[in-house]
């Protein structure tokens, strides 16, 4: 066993369990024989096989709305391990009740490199359980998903990123997005369409980041499908031409509107009542047909410097179409989580129906 020396003791590292640059996670034993995670930064002699999904934004006020869209790939220089993982422990230290972990610890090795650790969790992610028993899984998960995201957002929730226990009545969220400076890191296959949202929300929602996310995981175990897969290489937020796309929602008669596409200029801080609205500004232009849009946004005074969500997201097949053996129910349930955007409460009332239904 390779041997990791710290200021405070030595860990034991067993087996590599991943490798994204800049961070190694491995299997360990601190020096009292305990079972941990511990997460390190690359060395000059490891071996650069993947990159974590790592992105620069465009405007430092970007993240404050997630609703002017123009970030582009970070290269290897611009990412600072140290900083992202210091900046992920401290999010952990508050977050790791909701996200059921225990024992968070920032430790340093003998060159000052922050290292990452927490209790061993018994049990295995979710995306090595077997489809057959994922959807019924997942769909029991939500609620309690939903209540720890909306109080501390994720940002990066993907299947890898939940350890279901090995009594599989329990499990725990693990490396949340985090922010430094003007770098973030999240996944495009569950974040295509908005990045993460790194400010506060109001008490009883998730960020709709978040939301569409758990949403996408749902749609991809009942159709074995992505609906959005065609943007992942190249997600709606990142950026294509000029400045990115504004999806704000600026009705001219509400000057605070503008803050969701122009932040920057304006020096106006974040609000989440404005981010709310230029959200479901926008999903009710998806809400209706493309043929009716133009029309639509005329009536509500939308701005035309707004740039609405891509044809994929308009065309969003509900589940039932896809696989007819599903239920209405369930089905519905999904295309909420993407086309709306109301507090968890009405997410998880409509699985205690769901619940319910299926009991008779």
């Amino acid at each position: 066993m390779k041997k990791l020396i710290t200021k405070t003791g030595d860990y034991k590292l067993h087996k590599l369990l991943s490798s994204n640059y800049p961070f190694l996670v491995f299997d360990a034993f601190d020096k009292s024989g305990i079972h941990v995670i511990v997460k390190k930064l690359f060395e000059l002699e490891d071996t650069l096989n993947y990159f974590l999904e790592t992105f620069q934004m465009l405007h430092g006020g970007d993240l404050k709305t997630s609703a002017w869209y123009g970030h582009k790939k970070a290269n290897i220089n611009q990412i600072k391990g140290a900083e992202l993982l210091i900046k992920q422990y401290n999010y952990l230290s508050k977050s790791f009740i909701d996200y059921n972990l225990t024992n968070c610890l920032l430790e340093f090795d003998l060159n000052d490199s922050p290292i990452l650790v927490y209790n061993f969790i018994e049990g295995k992610s979710f995306k090595e359980y077997s489809y057959d028993l994922k959807t019924d899984l997942f769909v029991r998960m939500i609620p309690s998903l939903l209540i720890a995201v909306s109080n501390y957002p994720h940002g990066d929730l993907s299947f890898t990123n939940l350890i279901l226990h090995e009594n599989q009545n329990k499990f725990s969220i693990i490396d949340p997005a985090v922010q430094a400076n003007d770098v973030f890191f999240t996944n495009t296959e569950y974040y295509p369409l908005v990045p993460p949202l790194f400010s506060e929300i109001s008490k009883g929602y998730t960020t709709y980041p978040d939301q569409l996310a758990i949403g996408l995981m749902l749609y991809r175990l009942i159709t074995k499908i992505n609906p959005l897969q065609n943007i992942t290489a190249s997600p709606f937020w990142t950026k294509e031409h000029g400045f990115g796309n504004p999806i704000g929602g600026c009705v001219p008669d509400d000057i605070y509107s503008v803050i969701s596409i122009f932040p920057w200029v304006l020096s106006a801080s974040y609000n989440f009542n404005e981010y709310l609205r230029a959200i479901k500004n926008q999903l009710k232009i998806q809400n209706n047909s493309i043929t009716e849009r133009d029309s639509f946004i005329q009536t509500t005074g939308i701005n035309s410097y707004q740039t609405n969500f891509p044809r994929d997201f308009f065309s969003i097949q509900p589940p039932k179409q896809i696989n007819s053996i599903i239920s209405s129910e369930l089905s519905d349930l999904c295309m909420d989580l993407i086309f709306k955007y109301e507090p968890i409460s009405f997410y998880i009332d409509k699985i205690q129906q769901l619940t319910a239904h299926n009991r008779h």
